[in-house]
């Protein structure tokens, strides 16, 4: 049995891999953690 921060991760993949379906492409995180309409018209370029 792994111990230590690897044996953490490892025991964390099978959610991960699932998760990543309903992200944008593919990644397992948000870059942002808002949307593009919760930005004010005075940020926009």
């Amino acid at each position: 049995m792994a111990h230590g921060p690897q044996a953490t991760i490892k025991a964390a993949l099978p959610e991960r891999f699932e998760a990543r379906a309903g992200t944008f492409a593919g990644f397992d995180f948000n870059f942002l953690p808002r949307t593009a309409v919760d930005v004010a018209p005075a940020r926009w370029r």
